[in-house]
């Protein structure tokens, strides 16, 4: 089992304790700026605990799980946009 508030078992990104996930994700919610690579690849750690949480099942819910796949491993700020508003829809508010 890991610590509270690391990337294991994250529950919403102010929780996390390394320092590293808050500016990532300020920077996507605050700005314009593009993700380098390592900032991707902190912000779809992120998402695929939401993506792949304790929520209930369902179509639906499978349907965002294979988009996550889809769209945010492209790591573009659009595909991560688009893919966050398909989880709202569902109720599933990462940010």
């Amino acid at each position: 089992m890991g610590k509270v508030g690391t990337m294991c078992n994250l529950v919403y990104w102010k929780d996390e304790v390394s320092g590293n996930l808050a500016p990532v994700v300020e920077k996507f919610l605050l700005t314009e700026e593009h993700l380098d690579s390592a900032e991707q690849a902190t912000l779809a750690a992120y998402l695929r605990i939401w993506a792949y949480g304790p929520f209930a099942g369902g179509s639906q819910l499978e349907l965002l799980q294979a988009k996550f796949t889809e769209l945010v491993a492209q790591g573009d700020r659009n595909s991560i946009e688009q893919w966050c508003q398909q989880a709202l829809d569902l109720g599933i508010e990462p940010f």
